[in-house]
């Protein structure tokens, strides 16, 4: 058995030192365990970590401790990135992490020569602009990361630039994932760019954001420029009937997507609030399953 699914840093300490390769770790609020003796689990499950030499997949799920802030946990999980040789796959969604430390972090991975991580999931950790600037710091550095996701964070346009430029250099990232990040129409322009020198993407998601009609004029470019990417997820952005179109003309050109969207569905928002339309909408056959990793 080489997974594991866990309840509490307790636990999951366990299960590093039993060697399985693959564990989630699910925190639960629970008034009935002492916040201090929260907080001395995890500290004691990163040190174990930082040593261990079995896990390659390590997904954490919740805030990390009652008595810690995630800017803090993150920076704890930082020092046994700095030190972990066999982690693979790592992803802490809704932990709260903020700018701060998705700093650690990077930082930390940035720092270890012998780092082995290739895919980084930081959904939903009130990351911004900063934040994202630290992460396209390290993915400048380390041209190991095949998959990144920051989903569901306000990193807006100033934050995606950063990631725009890293994409120029970085020739091994195959999934970028950037769904609700309040990018708009600069951000749009600055990883179409990118995308088209770009020639590693293999998956690119910008669904649920703030991307307007020059936004996709310039993504319409790179579409039909790029010859790597197979799947692009665009539903829920700003678009008019004059942007939708200019995208699909694209997408006819460009012969290497397999598949645009599910049941690619272009939706207009105003003022942030997403409304559908009674048109702007084309269904795609699926060819290629890809499910959020």
């Amino acid at each position: 058995m080489t997974s594991k699914k866990v309840f509490g840093f307790r636990k999951s300490k366990d299960a590093l030192r039993s060697g399985y390769k693959d564990i989630d770790i699910v925190i639960r609020n629970s008034t009935s365990l002492n916040c201090w003796e929260r907080k001395s689990s995890f500290t004691s499950f990163a040190q174990v970590l930082a040593a261990n030499e079995t896990c390659e997949k390590l997904r954490i799920f919740g805030r990390i401790s009652s008595n810690i802030n995630g800017a803090e946990g993150a920076k704890v999980i930082a020092l046994a990135l700095a030190k972990n040789t066999k982690l693979k796959e790592l992803v802490i969604r809704y932990s709260l992490i903020s700018d701060e430390g998705a700093k650690a972090i990077s930082e930390a991975i940035r720092e270890n020569p012998n780092s082995a991580l290739t895919s980084l999931d930081l959904e939903s950790n009130e990351i911004g602009p900063q934040g994202a600037k630290e992460i396209g710091l390290l993915l400048r550095s380390n041209k190991a990361i095949s998959k990144l996701s920051l989903s569901r964070n306000r990193i807006k346009d100033a934050g995606v630039i950063n990631i725009a430029v890293a994409l120029k250099e970085h020739d091994s990232l195959e999934v970028l994932c950037l769904r609700s990040c309040f990018i708009g129409n600069k951000g749009a322009v600055q990883l179409a760019d990118s995308l088209k020198l770009n020639n590693s993407l293999r998956s690119f998601d910008l669904a649920f954001n703030l991307v307007g009609d020059e936004g996709a004029e310039k993504l319409a470019e790179a579409i039909v420029m790029n010859k790597t990417i197979q799947e692009i997820k665009l539903i829920f952005n700003s678009f008019s009937s004059r942007g939708v179109d200019r995208i699909l003309s694209a997408f006819e050109k460009n012969q290497h997507i397999d598949r645009i969207i599910d049941e690619a569905k272009f939706r207009r928002c105003q003022d942030g609030n997403f409304n559908p339309p009674d048109h702007d909408r084309v269904h795609a056959t699926p060819v290629k399953e890809y499910r959020d990793y």
